[in-house]
């Protein structure tokens, strides 16, 4: 996947990209099936603040590439945990024959809970590769 972007700020060796609305990478959130993340406010990427030797400098404009797999592997680390800790966390109070409804669906609310806090330190601890170009002309 390929976006185009513009160098808003730059720090020390780090650039924040403001990325530039348009279509999404997969055909999913055109139709509104998909995980809609540029919906989110997700419009800005912190990448390195080097291309090519030379320094980025805010408003130049940039082409980020993401390779496909990278952004199967995130969805599935952030969407995994959650899924996983609520059906275990039902599952596990079932299998100790507790048997309440209500203290399933408990139960079940804390798997979510634990799946969500395992999932956002995987998102910060494992971040995908972006190769930051230079684009020709305006982004």
């Amino acid at each position: 996947m390929q976006v185009a972007g513009r160098v808003a700020t730059v720090h020390e060796d780090r650039a924040r990209v403001e990325c530039a609305p348009g279509p999404s990478g997969c055909g999913a959130c055109d139709t509104g099936r998909g995980c809609s993340w540029r919906r989110l406010g997700a419009r800005f990427l912190e990448v390195s603040g080097r291309v090519d030797g030379q320094r980025l400098e805010p408003g130049d404009p940039v082409r980020l590439t993401i390779e496909d797999g990278a952004l199967l592997r995130a969805a599935t680390r952030i969407y995994l945990p959650p899924v996983t800790g609520t059906v275990l966390g039902a599952g596990l109070w079932q299998l100790v024959g507790a048997g309440s409804e209500a203290g399933a669906l408990l139960a079940a609310l804390a798997g979510f809970a634990a799946g969500h806090v395992a999932a956002r330190r995987l998102a910060r601890s494992v971040r995908p590769a972006v190769a930051v170009q230079r684009a020709r002309g305006s982004a």
